[in-house]
């Protein structure tokens, strides 16, 4: 092979890529820069619905320690006439209504009547919220004033609903919950928020009662001891 012909093969390796190479690394190119982008999706998507999971939690543990508060300082207050009393407290799938004790460092009557209710938001979905008001104890009288201070306490984008925990009645038996709650000698054990879509276990609250029965019969203020007349 003459001279002239080694040096133009030698400068056609040198050149550089051929046009099947360029467009192979073009394509390999492509894919990496799609790999990355889907890679970015993904890390983003994960970030806000980890997110979102993190604020639904927040949520809930604020939800229920406002649940808690009001629910421990429900007493078991008997309520009707003297010898019939039932506790004041009452509830059904969608609304939960009982008389709580006014703390110490607050002026007004003693006995308060608290609501928690499921609603509708303006904007689409549901909402827990949380209705208070002083009471006026009379014979089995102790609906929610005119004036009521509310406030939301949970929202929800699918429907909520309530249950109470009635205790087992002997030994052999167990625990249940019920939608209803009404006309009862004692308040119920627990409260539960289910909400429809919820991914994660129900809210479900205790009621801790930490204070003595009181009574109200008739037009009586509350007084301890509850006997029968």
């Amino acid at each position: 092979m003459s001279g002239p012909d080694r040096a133009r093969r030698s400068g056609q390796g040198a050149a550089g890529f051929t046009l099947v190479e360029v467009l192979v690394a073009l394509t390999l190119l492509a894919v990496v820069v799609a790999m990355i982008g889907a890679s970015g999706r993904m890390f983003t998507h994960a970030r806000a619905g980890l997110g979102a999971h993190a604020g639904r939690i927040e949520e809930a543990l604020l939800a229920r320690g406002t649940l808690r508060d009001r629910l421990e300082r429900a007493p078991p207050l008997n309520v009707g006439r003297a010898g019939s009393f039932v506790v004041a407290f009452e509830g059904d799938a969608e609304h939960a209504r009982f008389a709580t004790l006014r703390p110490d460092y607050e002026p007004g009557p003693p006995v308060l009547v608290t609501e928690i209710a499921v609603t509708d938001l303006d904007g689409g979905g549901r909402a827990l919220v949380l209705r208070t008001g002083a009471a006026a104890i009379e014979a089995g009288d102790w609906d929610l004033p005119d004036e009521v201070e509310e406030r939301i306490v949970m929202k929800a984008a699918s429907d909520l609903e309530l249950a109470y925990l009635r205790p087992a009645e002997d030994a052999s038996g167990a625990p249940r919950w019920e939608s209803r709650w009404r006309n009862e000698q004692r308040p119920p054990v627990a409260l539960r928020v289910l909400q429809e879509d919820m991914g994660s276990a129900p809210l479900i609250v205790p009621l801790r009662l930490t204070t003595p029965p009181l009574c109200a019969a008739e037009s009586e203020e509350p007084a301890a001891g509850c006997e029968a007349g």
